[in-house]
């Protein structure tokens, strides 16, 4: 292929021979057990949820949420003795559940890759080979999330705030529609951003500590 001509084609066509290859021949149930395992792990905590609910009319909704509200007040000030431990215990249990599994994820991403390069579908051995490389994607990553956290809860409670403030006034404010419509687009701004550097990370910088055997920002740099 001459410099310069681009052929979207070729790589995708290596690509699905390199698929038939890994996965159909031959065909063996147990090596895609593996294979899935390994991309379970390198995908994990990466899932969403969606869920569908049945709202009833705008009147009754109004007239309901406010008299959920009066009573979740009153209910929670009256019971703040056990609450609030109970409350940091959970944060602290979730926590400590998002840190683990951004750690497992970090080695599984290069367990992921290492059966997808050489075609063998093996957890143990890549899995002990990821740990230099895995613990410096879990930093990364773990402070990369703490940044992101750090940015978008300011921007979640001032827009929460505000919204409840307009809804317990009963008419909506211009004000505060325009401060609401500005954190609305910052953290939008904040999201994209965030979601870029961790596609940049999983899809271009693993690969490239994998290959070169460096650490998560010299592969950055």
């Amino acid at each position: 292929m001459a410099t310069g001509n681009v052929n979207v084609t070729t790589p995708l066509s290596l690509a699905i021979e390199h698929t038939r290859r890994l996965l159909f021949q031959p065909f063996d149930l147990s090596r895609w057990f593996v294979i899935g395992f390994g991309a379970w792990l390198a995908t994990l905590g990466e899932g969403g949820f969606n869920f569908n609910f049945n709202l009833p009319g705008r009147q009754q909704q109004h007239g309901d949420l406010r008299k959920v509200l009066e009573h979740a007040r009153e209910y929670v000030m009256a019971n703040l003795v056990w609450i609030i431990p109970v409350v940091v215990i959970v944060i602290l249990l979730l926590m400590a559940i998002g840190v683990a599994v951004i750690w497992v994820s970090s080695r599984g991403k290069f367990v992921f890759l290492h059966q997808m390069v050489t075609g063998r579908a093996e957890i143990g051995e890549p899995w002990r080979r990821a740990e230099a490389p895995g613990w410096s994607l879990f930093w990364f990553r773990l402070v990369l999330g703490v940044i992101g956290m750090l940015a978008m809860l300011p921007l979640i409670a001032g827009g929460v705030y505000i919204g409840v403030k307009m809804y317990r006034a009963g008419v909506p404010d211009a004000a505060g529609i325009l401060t609401l419509v500005g954190l609305v687009l910052v953290f939008l701004v904040v999201s994209i951003v965030w979601f870029l550097v961790m596609k940049f990370t999983d899809d271009f910088v693993v690969p490239v500590m994998s290959l070169r055997r460096c650490e998560c920002l010299p592969a950055w740099r």
